[in-house]
C-alpha cells in the first residue's frame, strides 16, 4: 500500500507496488479489468491493484496524520465515459442503462432492454454502473461510496507510520496499518 499527499493536502492510496493501472477508455469493458473476478462485490468494499483511491479529510498534523479513502471516486473515470440513458420507467432519471435490471453472473452478464429483451453486457461495467455510477440528463460520475477512515503516528524517527485503518467490509473491521516512509 503505498499513501501520497502532496503539500495541499491532495493525494491517493494505491494497492499493490507496481504503477497505477491506466485510466479506462471503452465505456463497455467494466475497469478496473480485474473487477470481473469480483463480480457480486460491492466495487467499493473491494481495493483493486494499481487503482489510484482518492483521499479526502486530509488532516496533517505535527506527528499525526487523517484521512479518508474515498472509494467510489476511483471509478470516476469509467463513469465519465458513460453516456446517460434515460429510463422509461422513472421519467427524469438516468442510469448507464435504461431499466435497474440486470442478470449475472452464471452464463455471463445481460442488462433488460426496451423492448423486453436481455442483453449480454460485460460484467465488470454492470457491476461499476449499477454500484458506483450516477446519471442525469448531462453526465454519469460517481456516487458517495464507503469512505474508510486512517488514523495514524509517526514515530519518533519520523519514518514510519502506525496507525488503524477501518475497513467496511463485515469481514475485517479495524485493522492496524503500518507504513514506511521511501
Amino acid at each position: 500500500m503505498r499513501v501520497t499527499i502532496d503539500e495541499n493536502g491532495e493525494g491517493f492510496l494505491q494497492i499493490g507496488g507496481g504503477a497505477a493501472l491506466p485510466l479506462p477508455t471503452d465505456p463497455n469493458v467494466g475497469w478496473p479489468p480485474s473487477i470481473n473476478n469480483e463480480l457480486g462485490r460491492y466495487p467499493g468494499s473491494t481495493s483493486y491493484d494499481g487503482v489510484r483511491y482518492p483521499l479526502g479529510g486530509v488532516q496533517v498534523e505535527s506527528e499525526r496524520i487523517r484521512f479518508q479513502v474515498e472509494t467510489n471516486d476511483a471509478f470516476a473515470p469509467f463513469c465519465a465515459l458513460q453516456t446517460p440513458v434515460a429510463k422509461p420507467d422513472h421519467p427524469g432519471e438516468y442510469g448507464c442503462f435504461p431499466y435497474d435490471s440486470y442478470s449475472g453472473p452464471v452464463g455471463g452478464c445481460s442488462v433488460f432492454e426496451p423492448g423486453g429483451t436481455w442483453v449480454p453486457t460485460d460484467c465488470g461495467k454492470v457491476m461499476v454502473c449499477f454500484e458506483a455510477c450516477a446519471c442525469d440528463a448531462q453526465a454519469c460520475a460517481t456516487v458517495d461510496g464507503l469512505d474508510v477512515p486512517l488514523d495514524a503516528a509517526l514515530n519518533d524517527a519520523g519514518d514510519e507510520l502506525v496507525g488503524t485503518i477501518v475497513l467496511q467490509d463485515e469481514n475485517v473491521g479495524a485493522r492496524t496499518i503500518r507504513l514506511e516512509r521511501q
